[in-house]
């Protein structure tokens, strides 16, 4: 037996209310049932962990860019929808289709009495001549929806806006830099697509940090940030990107007095560094800058972390209440060097500076070694891998990039003629996020490349789980050489 559902239409939508459709995947949607649970259990939300921010990309000159996140959305991508650590980004979806948005409702439907001449026992009043009244369920169309709102979760990034801190000998700092605009962490994470937690992870991978600044400083202000500061102009602090000169001195100062502290291979906390009290080592330098290179340089450690925290059980209430802040927490954390960034640091500087002077394109794989090496402080003894540069590279066997590569895959089998291979620099941040294009500049670099340095140069931009060779095989590719030798060249 089949039941039928009476389907009515609002012929006049209410124009005070504009209703959009939004499909919500699946994260989402435990997101938000997490939200309503810690609601009922709490009556509030915790901490703002389970909040959905809606925020829009401000249209800014062509100079700002994104830190860490691919900016190539277009002009009609500019909502994202953020939780606590991810970021979705809001896309219309228009179709034909005929999507009404109904509620079930409960109405009163009349029909006409059966006896055509009416009932003495019906009174000949009014009830009589209404007929007769029931009630059904319908479905009521109170809005007609075109398109729908899709979320698709990307990478957060940071707003490439703020101005860049060079060292006291470059100019650049003092005066106004063109298109940048000074603002405040909260400023920017506010209006940066990006969650909370990837926001903290790429502010501080980007060396990012909020420096004092005089009042008699010459700045270039936005309006908001001006009026804010108004009474605050003695001391006013605005984030600042650290220049990658300004990041190499402080880490070099910082690791040789790490060295003379002998806490380079222990595991130490910011505290304990007293870098107020060592103000003659660090002179140049605000606390804040220091900090923020300890940060991208270190990892945590764990063990002697979880001890401290053991230890401060027996302490007093108050004392507890005193340490547990969340800047207090982060700064008495036990940090450990990262070895491996900090190689990877100083590695690529000396990379960069390939492509300037007499030694571009001439310089061997064992020079740069050997320039790598000294490059690092004094005493800081840590292997050293040219592969751990992969991305930023390619060898070749003569000065010209063009030169084929076949011969130089040859000459890497044997450890004495390693030495006669070049070293070319690949700027990173010259190449595309997008892959087509990326593959058509690393060609346009070298006609043939050694399949892992080729690899290496075009992971950043492939999506997780993707494979490698068959991004190669679409745009280009693979040729064998040898028995596990390969090239990657064009069509």
């Amino acid at each position: 037996m089949t039941s039928t559902i009476p389907v009515y239409q609002q012929l006049r939508p209410d124009a005070n209310y504009t209703y959009k459709l939004i499909q919500l995947p699946r994260n989402i949607v435990s997101h938000i049932s997490n939200s309503n649970q810690n609601r009922s259990s709490s009556g509030s939300i915790l901490n703002g962990a389970t909040t959905l921010d809606l925020k829009t990309k401000p249209k800014l000159n062509s100079v700002a860019s994104s830190l860490h996140g691919v900016d190539d959305d277009g002009e009609n991508d500019t909502v994202v929808v953020c939780t606590r650590d991810a970021t979705f980004k809001l896309r219309q979806n228009n179709h034909s289709n005929c999507v009404l948005l109904m509620n079930s409702r409960r109405i009163r439907h009349f029909t006409e009495s059966d006896s055509g001449n009416g009932d003495a026992n019906c009174g000949g009043g009014e009830d009589s001549r209404a007929g007769k009244q029931d009630e059904h369920d319908v479905l009521m169309g109170f809005s007609q929806c075109n398109y729908v709102y899709e979320l698709t979760q990307i990478v957060g990034s940071i707003l490439d806006v703020v101005p860049e801190y060079h060292d006291s000998n470059n100019k650049n700092t003092s005066r106004v830099q063109v298109g940048r605009k000074y603002m405040t962490k909260n400023e920017l994470a506010e209006l940066s697509p990006c969650s909370p937690i990837e926001f903290e992870k790429i502010y501080t991978e980007s060396c990012l940090c909020e420096i004092a600044t005089s009042a008699n400083q010459n700045f270039t202000t936005s309006s908001s940030s001006s009026n804010d500061n108004d009474n605050d102009n003695d001391d006013c602090k605005y984030v600042y990107k650290l220049s990658s000169d300004v990041v190499t001195q402080i880490l070099h100062t910082l690791i040789t007095f790490l060295i003379s502290q002998s806490k380079h291979e222990s595991s130490f906390a910011i505290p304990e560094l007293n870098l107020v009290d060592n103000g003659h080592v660090f002179a140049e330098w605000q606390v804040s800058m220091i900090e923020a290179v300890i940060h991208k340089f270190t990892i945590a450690d764990t063990e002697t972390t979880s001890n401290s925290t053991s230890n401060s059980i027996g302490a007093t209430d108050d004392d507890q209440q005193n340490t547990n802040t969340p800047e207090n927490s982060k700064d008495s954390r036990h940090l450990r060097l990262n070895n491996h960034a900090i190689t990877n640091w100083f590695g690529v500087q000396e990379l960069s500076k390939l492509d300037h002077g007499w030694q571009s394109g001439m310089t061997t794989v064992a020079d740069f070694l050997l320039s790598w090496k000294t490059a690092l402080p004094s005493f800081y003894n840590v292997p050293l891998d040219i592969a751990q540069l992969g991305g930023h590279y390619y060898t070749t066997t003569s000065a010209t990039s063009a030169t084929s590569a076949s011969s130089a895959t040859s000459a890497t089998s044997s450890s004495s003629s390693s030495t006669s291979l070049l070293i070319h620099y690949v700027d990173q941040s010259s190449l595309s996020q997008d892959i087509p294009t990326r593959f058509k500049q690393l060609l346009q670099v070298q006609p043939s490349w050694k399949y892992n340095e080729f690899v290496a140069c075009l992971q950043p931009v492939l999506e997780s789980g993707k494979k490698v060779d068959s991004v190669i095989l679409k745009y280009g590719k693979k040729k064998r050489i040898k028995r596990d030798q390969f090239l990657v060249c064009a069509r």
